[in-house]
């Protein structure tokens, strides 16, 4: 399954924690744009399947992206 990934997002919440979660839609994201407690969004992480713990990664690549 070369060159598969699933999709993760990510977000900053109004705490200062970034928080990743799997992507399945779009009204996920939207939800987390309107929100008060949101602040910085990111709408996708592509994390290759080969990769041993997928939330690690995502929350990885995040905290590149947020800070």
């Amino acid at each position: 399954m070369s060159g598969s990934k699933t999709i993760w997002w990510g977000y900053v919440h109004e705490n200062g924690s970034i928080q990743v979660k799997r992507y399945f839609n779009d009204a996920d994201i939207q939800d987390a744009i309107e929100s008060p407690f949101v602040g910085k969004v990111i709408s996708r992480i592509e994390v290759p399947v080969d990769v041993k713990n997928h939330r690690e990664y995502a929350e990885e690549i995040a905290n590149i992206m947020l800070r």
